[in-house]
C-alpha cells in the first residue's frame, strides 16, 4: 500500500426516477470506516451556522462582535482539535485537492507575517478580542473553512448548513419585525436599544445576511422540482427575506440583489424549461430584478419613508473608494511590501485621510476600515497581502466557471453545487465592496468550505490521501505535527476565553459606574482585566479611572491628615502616569494613549508641579504626531496654556484648531469664553458681525454670535444668529440647545419644546436634555431642579457632537 493516495470520492444518490448512481471508491484505499469522531465535528459546525447570527452574551453591555468572534473561535479550535484527534485514531489524513484551499494560505501568512512586523504586534495579531481585522480572527475563520471543507463528504450533509442558515434567518426575522412595529423595547435584552440595533451586528449586515437568503431560496425555486408546500415555504422565505431588505434599505445590497437576480434570469433561459425549441422567461427572476432595479433608483425616498414610519435612524459612514486608494498609495510608499500590520488602518487614516473630511460631521471618527474589507488588506499587510487576495478571488471565479461545464443532472445536486457557489460569490462581493461586521465575513468563509465540499462530494477534484500509520518514519513525523497542532488548538480556546474575561471583567466595572457611581469597582474592574489580558484600552480606562479618583481625594472632607491625603494623592498619581505610559508602550503609534498622558500633566499644571506643562506639551506634540489632522488636540493645548495663564498662547492655538475646522464649535466656544473673560464681549459682538457678512455661509461663525449675544442677553439677537446657524447646518445641536433657551427667555416656551424634542431625537442619551424637556413639559423652567450652572458659564458644550 502506497504511503500517498488520490482518488475521487461520489457518493450514491437517488435520481428522480428512483434509480440509483453509481459509487465510486477511493483506489487503491479500500471503503474507510465512519466513526463516530468523523460525524461530530460536521455536527458542531452546522450548530454554529445556526447560533452564529444569533448569539450575542447578554451582561455588561458586551458588543455583539465580542460575542461572536469569541463563538467563532471557541468552535473552530475545539472542531479542530477532535478533527486531530480523529486523524490520530485512523491513521490516515485526507484532504481536498483544490486551489481554492492553497489559496487561502498566502492570505494567512502574509497576515502573520504582518502582524509580525508591525509596530504593536499585538494589536495586530489578537486586538482585544472582538475585531474581524486581526490575524487572530483570519486564522479562526480559514480554520473554519477548513473544517467543513474536509469533513463533508457527502452532499446530503451540506442540507443541514442550509437548514441552519434558513432557521437562523425566521428568528432574525422574527426579531426584526417585532421590533419594528411593536417598539424597540422587545427583545431588547438591555442591549438592543435602537430600533436599528441588530443581534447579527451592523443594521446594514441584516440586509446583507437577507439577501443571501433570499438569493439561495431564489436558485431553490429554479432549479429544485418541488412539491406545492415545499414551493410556497421558499416563496414566503424569499419574500420575508425582501421585505426586511426593504426596511432596511441598503442601497448597495439592493444593486447586487438585483445583479444576482439577473443570473437567474440567465440561468432558467440557459438551462430551464424550453417550449417548441425556444427559450421561456422565468418570470420570478425577472420580476425581481425589476424591484431590486427600482428599489435602487429610489434608495433615499424608500429610506426617509421607513425612517418615518418605523422612527429610526440608520447613519453608516465609510472613506470612498477615492480615497481608500489614496491611503493604499501612500501606505504602500513607506510599506510596500507588508503594510502598517492587521487592524491598524486607522493609524493611516489618521494620517493620511482628507483634509474635506476635517470639515465633515466625520471629522473626529477613526475608521477601522476602508471602502471595504478586502481593500482594506491592502494598507494593513501591503502588496503581499493584497496580491494574495487577488489570488484566492481569481481562483474562486474560476471554479464558478468550471462548475458551469460540470452541471450534474440531478436537480438536489445541482442545486447544492450552484447554490454553495452562489452563496459564497454573494458574501465575497460585499467583503470586497463593504465591510461588514463578523457573522457575514465568517459566513464567506463557511460557504467556501461547503462550496469546496460540495465540489468533492461531485468527485469535481482529487482527494489526497496521506497514510501514517503504518510507517514509523511518516508517523513520527505526522504525529508530531498533529501534536503541534493540538497545542494550537488549545491555546486558541484558551485566549478566546482569556479576551472574554478580560471583557466581562472590565465592562462589569463600567456598568457598576454608570449605575451606582462606583469608582473603586470600576477601578478594580479595570486593573482585573490587566492582569488577565493586557491592552491599551484597559490601560487608558485605568488612567482616566486613576485621574477622577484624584479629583476624589482632593475634594476630600474626612478627617484624615494632610500628609495622608498627600500620600494617597502621590500614590494615585504615579500609577495613573504609569498606567498611561503603560498604553504608550503596548501602542506607541495610538495618538489616544499621548493623549492620555498628555491630559494628567495638564491637569498637574494648576498644581504647579514641576516639569507638568513641559512634559504636556511634549506628549502633546507626539499625540499631534500620530493625527497631524485633528483639530482637537490643537484646542486641548489651548487649554493647557489658558492653565499656564498664557491667553495669547491659547488664542494661537485656537486659531490652528480653526485653521483646521472653522466650524469646530468647540474652540469657538472657549474663544468666546476668553473674550468674556476680558471684558471684551461687546468687541467680540461687532467682530464676529463683520465675519458673518464676509464668509455668510459658515455655520460656526453665526454660532459664535448667537453664543456671544446670549451671553449678553441679547436674546432676540442671539435667535436670528442661532437660526442661521442651523439652517447652514440642520443637525446643529448645540445650536438648538442655545436657540431653545433664547425662545424662553424671549417668552416663547412652545419654540422652546419645539427645539429641544429635535435634539431628543438625535441625542436621545443626553440626561440633562431629557430633564429639560420633562421641566418645560411641566410649565417649570429649563434648569428646574438642575443643579449645574448655566450653560456659557461652563467649561465645555452641553452636547458633544
Amino acid at each position: 500500500m502506497s504511503d500517498v493516495e488520490y482518488y475521487v470520492e461520489t457518493v450514491s444518490v437517488a435520481s428522480e426516477s428512483g434509480s440509483q448512481a453509481s459509487s465510486e471508491h477511493p483506489v487503491g484505499g479500500g471503503n474507510k470506516p465512519k466513526r463516530l469522531w468523523n460525524a461530530v465535528v460536521p455536527g458542531i459546525l452546522a450548530v454554529f451556522t445556526f447560533l452564529l447570527p444569533i448569539f450575542f452574551i447578554p451582561a455588561y453591555d458586551l458588543s455583539t462582535e465580542l460575542g461572536k468572534v469569541t463563538l467563532l473561535a471557541v468552535v473552530a479550535f475545539l472542531s479542530f482539535f477532535i478533527w486531530l484527534v480523529a486523524r490520530l485514531r485512523e491513521g490516515v489524513i485526507a484532504l481536498p485537492q483544490t486551489w481554492l484551499l492553497f489559496a487561502i494560505a498566502p492570505i494567512i501568512l502574509s497576515a502573520l507575517i504582518s502582524a509580525l512586523l508591525s509596530p504593536s504586534s499585538s494589536i495586530s495579531l489578537f486586538g482585544i478580542g472582538s475585531e474581524v481585522h486581526t490575524f487572530w480572527f483570519l486564522f479562526s475563520a480559514s480554520i473554519m473553512l477548513f473544517l467543513v471543507a474536509t469533513t463533508i463528504r457527502d452532499y446530503r450533509k451540506v442540507l443541514p448548513f442550509f437548514a441552519a442558515l434558513f432557521g437562523a434567518f425566521f428568528l432574525v426575522f422574527i426579531f426584526h419585525i417585532v421590533r419594528l412595529f411593536v417598539g424597540p423595547d422587545v427583545f431588547s435584552f438591555g442591549i438592543y436599544i435602537s430600533p436599528s440595533a441588530s443581534i447579527i451586528g451592523k443594521w446594514n449586515d441584516v440586509a446583507i445576511f437577507s439577501g443571501l437568503i433570499a438569493v439561495l431560496a431564489l436558485f431553490a425555486l429554479q432549479i429544485l422540482s418541488l412539491s406545492r408546500v415545499r414551493k410556497g415555504f421558499l416563496l414566503f422565505t424569499l419574500f420575508a427575506a425582501l421585505l426586511l431588505m426593504l426596511a432596511i434599505n441598503f442601497g448597495l445590497a439592493w444593486i447586487v440583489f438585483g445583479v444576482f437576480a439577473l443570473i437567474a434570469l440567465v440561468y432558467s433561459l440557459s438551462f430551464g424549461a424550453r417550449g417548441e425549441g425556444r427559450m421561456r422567461i422565468a418570470p420570478l427572476p425577472l420580476l425581481l430584478t425589476v424591484i431590486a432595479l427600482l428599489a435602487s433608483i429610489f434608495t433615499v425616498q424608500i429610506g426617509e419613508r421607513m425612517s418615518t414610519t418605523f422612527s429610526f435612524s440608520n447613519l453608516e459612514a465609510r472613506p470612498t473608494w477615492r480615497t481608500t486608494i489614496s491611503i493604499i498609495n501612500e501606505t504602500l510608499a513607506d510599506d510596500p511590501l507588508w503594510g502598517v500590520g492587521p487592524n491598524r488602518f486607522s493609524s493611516q487614516w489618521l494620517l493620511h485621510k482628507p483634509d474635506s473630511v476635517t470639515q465633515s460631521f466625520f471629522w473626529n471618527t477613526d475608521f477601522n476600515t476602508g471602502i471595504g474589507f478586502i481593500p482594506t488588506f491592502a494598507v494593513t499587510t501591503g502588496s503581499v497581502g493584497a496580491l494574495s487576495w487577488v489570488l484566492f478571488l481569481i481562483v474562486f471565479l474560476a471554479s464558478g466557471v468550471r462548475i458551469l461545464t460540470r452541471l450534474p443532472t440531478d436537480r438536489m445536486r445541482r442545486f447544492l453545487l450552484l447554490g454553495t457557489y452562489i452563496g459564497t460569490a454573494w458574501l465575497w462581493v460585499f467583503a470586497f465592496f463593504y465591510a461588514p461586521n463578523a457573522a457575514v465575513f465568517t459566513f464567506a468563509f463557511l460557504m467556501t468550505g461547503l462550496f469546496v465540499a460540495t465540489l468533492r462530494a461531485e468527485g469535481m477534484i482529487r482527494v489526497f490521501e496521506w497514510r501514517f500509520s503504518d510507517r514509523p518514519q511518516k508517523s513520527f513525523i505526522s504525529v508530531l505535527f498533529i501534536i503541534f497542532f493540538c497545542i494550537v488548538s488549545v491555546v486558541g480556546v484558551y485566549i478566546a476565553g482569556q479576551k472574554l474575561s478580560a471583557a466581562i471583567v472590565f465592562q462589569k466595572g463600567q456598568a457598576l459606574l454608570a449605575r451606582e457611581n462606583n469608582l473603586d469597582a470600576a477601578i478594580s474592574g479595570t486593573r482585573r482585566a490587566i492582569e488577565i489580558s493586557k491592552h491599551d484600552i484597559f490601560y487608558r480606562s485605568l488612567s482616566n479611572l486613576l485621574v477622577a479618583d484624584l479629583r476624589r481625594i482632593v475634594a476630600t472632607t474626612n478627617t484624615e491628615t494632610i500628609d495622608d491625603i498627600r500620600l494617597a494623592f502621590q500614590s494615585v498619581l504615579g500609577e495613573a502616569i504609569g498606567s498611561a505610559q503603560s498604553a504608550i508602550e503596548f501602542d506607541s503609534t495610538n495618538y489616544q494613549n499621548w493623549r492620555t498622558l498628555a491630559r494628567i500633566y495638564t491637569a498637574l499644571v494648576p498644581l504647579n508641579i514641576q516639569g507638568a506643562y513641559e512634559n504636556a506639551v511634549r506628549t502633546y506634540e507626539e499625540a499631534r504626531t500620530r493625527n497631524p489632522k485633528n483639530p482637537s488636540l490643537s484646542l486641548e493645548v489651548a487649554q493647557l496654556e489658558l492653565a499656564r495663564g498664557d491667553i495669547a498662547a491659547a488664542k494661537e492655538h485656537i486659531g490652528a484648531a480653526l485653521e483646521r475646522k472653522n466650524n469646530y464649535t468647540d474652540a469657538l466656544f472657549l474663544l468666546s469664553q476668553i473674550e468674556m473673560s476680558e471684558g471684551k464681549i461687546k468687541e467680540a459682538i461687532s467682530s464676529v458681525e463683520i465675519a458673518s457678512l464676509i464668509n455668510p455661509t459658515d455655520p460656526g461663525i453665526f454660532f459664535r454670535l448667537g453664543f456671544l449675544r446670549y451671553s449678553d442677553s441679547d436674546y432676540r439677537g442671539s435667535i436670528s444668529a442661532f437660526e442661521q446657524a442651523i439652517l447652514l447646518q440642520p443637525n446643529y445641536a448645540n445650536a438648538k440647545y442655545f436657540l431653545g433657551l433664547a425662545y424662553y427667555q424671549t417668552d416663547n416656551a412652545e419654540k422652546a419644546l419645539e427645539e429641544f424634542e429635535g435634539i431628543a431625537v438625535t441625542n436621545p442619551n443626553n440626561q440633562e436634555v431629557q430633564a429639560i424637556l420633562a421641566n418645560l413639559r411641566s410649565g417649570l423652567t429649563p434648569f428646574a431642579d438642575l443643579n449645574t450652572p448655566p450653560p456659557e458659564d461652563r467649561d465645555s458644550l452641553p452636547i458633544v457632537e
